[in-house]
């Protein structure tokens, strides 16, 4: 998460964002219509919170969303990819010339299986 200048990462295996004993948890960050939440490809981050946590999602962007709309936007359809869907990695890439490789895709991916 980040707000204003500070960057937070929490380990989520080791604390219960969800903990109700917490003044702010993330129930409250994720259902509050003054927070912006961005994600990239949200369905199913989105599927998994509700059925999981019973969390639904206040004023969220996804940014794979914004990329459809864009390519729509200024007719870049056609051009041999499929532009219903685009990798973060690759997003990073054509937005903002950021090379970034998630080298732990992978078994995240297997693991969510």
């Amino acid at each position: 998460m980040s707000f204003r200048n500070h960057s937070y990462l929490f380990d989520l295996l080791r604390v219960n964002p969800f903990d109700h004993r917490l003044k702010f948890n993330l129930r409250h960050i994720l259902t509050s219509p003054k927070i912006i939440k961005i994600f990239h490809d949200f369905c199913e981050d989105g599927s998994a919170l509700i059925n999981q946590h019973g969390v639904y999602c206040a004023r969220v962007f996804d940014t794979q969303i914004a990329h459809r709309v864009i390519s729509c936007a200024t007719q870049n359809i056609g051009n041999g990819r499929n532009q219903n869907q685009i990798g973060l990695n690759a997003l990073l890439l054509e937005y903002l010339g950021a090379k970034v490789q998630n080298t732990n895709k992978e078994a995240i991916s297997a693991q969510m299986k």
